[in-house]
Order: structure tokens, then sequence, then C-alpha cells
């Protein structure tokens, strides 16, 4: 799921890795570590931020450790 959300940002397809994200808060709801990198994702997205990228990849980095 994350490896599809991070292909999408490097394709600038930036609405479909948003629709992407409700299926990892379900999966996260209860961890607040990942719900916060989820959310800032989001807002990331959104703004079509240039650091869209670096969170994707904050967030494979605390899944993996």
């Amino acid at each position: 799921m994350i490896a599809l959300i991070e292909q999408h940002v490097k394709q600038g397809r930036y609405e479909q890795a948003l629709t992407l994200l409700p299926m990892l808060e379900k999966t996260f709801f209860n961890h607040a570590e990942m719900m916060w990198i989820i959310k800032s994702l989001q807002q990331d997205l959104e703004r079509r931020n240039t650091h869209t990228l670096t969170t994707v990849q904050q967030l494979k980095h605390l899944l993996i450790g």
C-alpha cells in the first residue's frame, strides 16, 4: 500500500495517493505516531507539497523500523 502511494507521488498523481489514505487510517487507527504521519501526508498531498515524498519515506521508515 505504501509502495503504491509512493509510486503515485513520484508520478505526480496526488489524488490517487489520497484515495489510499483511508485504508491506512483504518489499519493504524490505534497507533498515534502512524496516524500523525498519515495526517501529515494527507496535508502534503492536498497541498501538493514538495516534501510529500519525504513524508512517504518517513511512513515507510516507521513501519520497517
